[in-house]
């Protein structure tokens, strides 16, 4: 039944868009009287908030079960594996991934993002502590500016040319990014810089 009604959310949501979903609406596009609805979610926040959970959950399960397949290979390739099942994830349904970023505000999304980029976040910090020698501190601050430069650049993508999301040179600059950085990380960046 829940299924059915985030599903049901989606489909208004991308149709109408927030500010027009009401449990009404989603209730009839679900199959389903408004008062079985009211039995698990009550009001449109709600309802658009387990969307946009399930979605995040969706793009941390592709990204951590990547990275597990990745344990063992080199910096370069786990941090290409990474990204690739990041940008595999959040476009798998573009059109879902860009009609949430619209309610973000109004259903406290922005408590959900910390909390998928955070369990993003955890393996590859205890990856760059392992391959790079580096503090938990180090490692969470590069893997922060990682994470941000990532989803940064798709998101922005999202909203500027969709159309180039799916090119492979879009893919090939968001990973030559990530790659980039991590390489420069590793190459000795941590140390602080001199002031002349």
């Amino acid at each position: 039944m829940v299924d059915a009604i985030c599903e049901a959310t989606l489909r208004v949501l991308l149709k109408d868009g927030f500010t027009r979903i009401t449990t009404t609406r989603v209730a009839e596009v679900a199959g389903i009287s408004v008062g079985s609805l009211y039995q698990y979610f009550p009001n449109k926040r709600a309802l658009v908030a387990e969307a946009m959970r399930r979605h995040l959950d969706h793009i941390v399960t592709t990204v951590v079960e990547a990275v597990r397949r990745n344990r063992d290979a080199s910096l370069e390739a786990f941090v290409t594996a990474a990204i690739d099942a990041f940008m595999d994830a959040k476009l798998s349904r573009v059109d879902v991934s860009r009609a949430l970023r619209a309610p973000l505000a109004e259903v406290d999304g922005q408590a959900l993002v910390r909390r998928a980029m955070a369990a993003i976040a955890a393996p590859l910090c205890q990856a760059l502590m392992q391959r790079a020698s580096m503090s938990a501190e180090q490692a969470a601050g590069h893997v922060l500016v990682l994470l941000t430069a990532v989803e940064g650049a798709v998101s922005s993508t999202m909203d500027i040319d969709p159309a180039r999301l799916g090119t492979p040179d879009f893919r090939r600059s968001v990973i030559g990014l990530g790659v980039g950085f991590v390489g420069w990380i590793s190459a000795g960046a941590t140390a602080a810089p001199r002031r002349s």
